[in-house]
């Protein structure tokens, strides 16, 4: 009965591995997708420029959502001159993306080229991860939970 129990409570449990979320930044647009076979979600998405070289902040507006709209459960919207944006995601389903228009410039204001050392992060509950985007503008984010 324990045996039975504990194999139940396991199945409704998320799952600690298995989430890989592939970030990509091209001409003004990030892209965030789902890259296993399981749903990640609710997770917030974090893009900070705190660290990013040359020095980058957020412009106004900060960004539109051109696609996945529907996954996003609600923004901090940075204002001009911001460096972090939050964005809370309902769900991100297996192979589901998300694509978003941002407005991000240096500091003298022309649109930036590349995000280079920015760094992306999802928080999933009390886990976390974090991974700097590379000279492409590309970074994965793996090791938070899974549901279903």
């Amino acid at each position: 009965m324990i045996r039975f129990l504990l194999a139940a409570c396991l199945a409704a449990a998320p799952l600690s591995a298995g989430a890989e979320i592939s970030v990509r930044w091209a001409e003004g647009r990030l892209a965030l997708e789902n890259r296993s076979r399981c749903d990640a979600g609710p997770f917030e998405f974090i893009l900070d420029l705190r660290i990013a070289k040359p020095r980058l902040r957020f412009g106004a507006p900060a960004f539109t959502a051109e696609e996945g709209a529907g996954w996003i459960a609600a923004t901090t919207p940075p204002g001009s001159g911001a460096m972090v944006l939050t964005v809370a995601l309902r769900d991100l389903p297996a192979g589901e993306r998300i694509a978003l228009a941002l407005d991000v410039e240096d500091a003298k204001g022309a649109p930036a080229a590349a995000l280079s050392g920015a760094v992306a992060a999802v928080a999933f509950g009390y886990e976390r991860s974090d991974a700097p985007l590379d000279a492409e503008g590309a970074a994965t984010l793996r090791g938070f939970g899974c549901l279903g």
